[in-house]
């Protein structure tokens, strides 16, 4: 979740929240309800605009959350080859999965986080990789770029249009201890 949809789902939890308190002001006898009176009559002729201003912001809420609720993801979140027999859908997680699987195979990475984004054209796939130390690392990235390549195309039955590797880190040695 972005920053602005916490940002709003936490105004609109503020907003909701100020509006059940104030049904429930109507709703028992009165009590809340005077009292909030009381502190919109203390605020003066300002209490119009806070409320206005209070109202508009409700609105833009609203408004951004409806958009929230009709917006649709990008792109397709799976690959769907035709066959002899039928369509065959093979999800964009299921190719990350296959995609760690074989980059953790590479002699000298570590740890690898992967993003599989689907166009027309084929698959993109972007690593992020920690790399052992003391290795070449523009090898480890052409090795894992090809071995990715030949893996994806035999495997998945698509072309890889893009390979992104990005060395995020080097891994600490951990020797062990010899007393």
């Amino acid at each position: 979740m972005r920053t602005l949809d916490r940002l709003v789902a936490i105004l609109a939890g503020l907003i909701m929240a100020a509006f059940a308190l104030a049904v429930f002001g109507v709703v028992s006898s009165g009590y809340f309800l005077d009292r909030a009176l009381v502190l919109i009559e203390a605020w003066g002729r300002g209490a119009r605009g806070g409320l206005a201003a209070i109202a508009f912001v409700a609105l833009l809420i609203g408004i951004y959350l409806l958009e929230l609720g009709f917006r649709t993801r990008r792109g397709p979140r799976a690959i769907i080859r035709g066959t002899s027999l039928g369509d065959v859908s093979i999800s964009l997680a299921a190719i990350e999965n296959l995609v760690r699987r074989a980059a953790r195979q590479v002699r000298g990475i570590r740890e690898v986080d992967t993003f599989v984004n689907a166009s027309p054209e084929g698959i993109e796939v972007v690593l992020s990789v920690l790399v052992a130390p003391d290795l070449n690392i523009p090898e480890i990235c052409d090795e894992t770029q090809a071995r990715l390549e030949r893996y994806i195309r035999e495997t998945v039955g698509v072309e890889a249009t893009r390979i992104k590797v990005n060395v995020r880190n080097i891994a600490t040695e951990s020797r062990a201890r010899v007393e």
